[in-house]
């Protein structure tokens, strides 16, 4: 992952790779699930990456917006957070309501962070990408750029894929440049 220069703030990063909403350690069936990105290392082996080390690789460079252009990184998986102000679904067993990845990273500091819901293709998922960033650099918000790019979609003479729905989220603790939204949400 390249780093922008010194002193300098990536506006946006975008990962595109495989993801998954409940991974768990091959031959560690009693490791609770968690939510990861299926990255690889330099010699081209399978590296599981959760938010945590995520966030430790962007510590010194936070992007204001992380696009999480995987499968299932939008989705709830196995872990657990607190129950939200507005929430209408009650504590579960472990305390709270299941916890995608892409809510992992907004609680961990990023400003905003997109993913999917479910599973993409990926003619779907760059198609999206094209519509999206093209709306941003156009000066769109982060809301209206993502609206677009999911009306292109619903309009595309084919089908790209079976669940495409995404996920916006925007940490509180960032509001001195407010991005979208005040919670996680799924569009």
């Amino acid at each position: 992952m390249n780093s922008p220069p010194a002193g300098k703030t990536a506006g946006a990063l975008h990962l595109s790779c495989h993801g998954h909403s409940a991974w768990r350690p091959a031959g560690k069936p009693n490791e609770p699930p968690k939510p990861a990105l299926m990255l690889e290392n330099p010699e081209g082996e399978e590296l599981p990456t959760d938010a945590g080390a995520l966030i430790a690789a962007l510590r010194a460079h936070r992007p204001r917006l992380v696009f999480l252009s995987a499968c299932l990184t939008a989705a709830a998986g196995h872990e657990k957070r607190g129950v939200l102000p507005g929430d209408k679904e009650a504590a579960g067993p472990r305390g709270g309501v299941a916890h995608s990845l892409a809510e992992a990273l907004v609680d961990a500091g990023l400003p905003a962070v997109l993913g999917w819901n479910g599973s993409v293709a990926d003619g779907a998922a760059t198609a999206f990408a094209a519509t999206l960033y093209d709306r941003l650099d156009g000066r769109d918000n982060l809301a209206d750029a993502v609206a677009a790019a999911r009306r292109d979609l619903l309009n595309a003479s084919e089908p790209r894929c079976g669940i495409w729905l995404s996920s916006i989220s925007r940490n509180k603790r960032s509001a001195k440049r407010p991005l979208a939204l005040s919670r996680p949400m799924t569009l």
